[in-house]
């Protein structure tokens, strides 16, 4: 890697952390200050968890724990807790009732929506900040960085499903 693309990256990489650092500043100060939290009782990797089952819509265990990357327990560990607490629901699925199928509760989304509507608010008043083109330019590239990375991870899954068939 060139010097040039290497000081571009950790460019990036410094931006990218300082904002998930500011995201998560913001939200300690409102809690701090008095303002309520939807998510306040969730730990990071439980917020985490939401968002991957938003992400996936409904979904098992075994494709949450691919999709984060974590063993089939430690997922199914994070779905128990979640239950428990009302934010998840467990069902039996419609296509094939051996499988269990894991989806937000009416109350999870309600939470889930109030929270990222508040983030939102925060990465919005930055965007005003840089200014309108800036920030249109700052979504064209974030758009292709998510169109690539969703091209590859499409493909490694291929990749791998099609290796597991195999074996």
């Amino acid at each position: 890697m060139n010097e040039h693309i290497q000081e571009q990256a950790r460019t990036i990489y410094r931006t990218v952390r300082m904002l998930h650092q500011h995201l998560t500043r913001t939200h300690d100060q409102r809690v701090r200050s008095g303002e309520p939290s939807v998510m306040h009782d969730l730990t990071p990797a439980q917020f985490n968890t939401m968002i991957a089952i938003r992400d996936l819509e409904e979904t098992s265990v075994k494709e949450l724990a691919e999709h984060m990357h974590v063993s089939p327990p430690s997922a199914s560990t994070m779905v128990d807790r979640l239950v428990e607490m009302g934010m998840l629901v467990r069902e039996q699925s419609r296509v094939d009732r051996r499988e269990v199928r894991i989806r937000h509760s009416e109350k999870g989304h309600a939470r889930l929506c109030v929270f990222e509507q508040e983030f939102f608010e925060t990465i919005g008043g930055l965007l005003e900040k840089v200014g309108p083109d800036d920030a249109t330019r700052w979504c064209a590239v974030y758009d292709k960085i998510y169109d690539i990375i969703q091209a590859e991870d499409t493909a490694s899954y291929t990749i791998a499903k099609k290796a597991n068939t195999n074996d």
